[in-house]
């Protein structure tokens, strides 16, 4: 049996500056846990429960936590998360 080279079983995860300030700046601690909660999961199904970015290529997907938005890359050559941008809805579409 053949597997397909573009899947990967695990994924790493990178933040670009963006949300690694965000999130360092975030006093609310419950808030906090349920974004980082929900970045984690990523790499478990990165297409699942995420949503394609119109316009975007496939690999451009975001994931909503409460009114925050969290995008990202899926590099599937080098089988990484690129965690692009947090912020709220109307702040990160702009």
């Amino acid at each position: 049996m053949k597997m397909d080279s573009t899947k990967c079983l695990a994924y790493k995860i990178e933040f670009q500056r963006q949300p690694y300030k965000f999130l360092k700046k975030l006093k609310d601690n419950e808030l906090k846990l349920r974004i980082k909660k929900g970045i984690y999961d990523i790499p478990k199904d990165p297409y699942k429960k995420t949503k394609k970015l119109q316009g975007l290529p496939q690999t451009i997907r975001r994931i909503r936590i409460g009114k925050y938005r969290i995008i990202f890359e899926i590099d599937e050559l080098d089988c990484i998360i690129i965690i692009h941008e947090i912020g709220l809805r109307a702040n990160v579409y702009s």
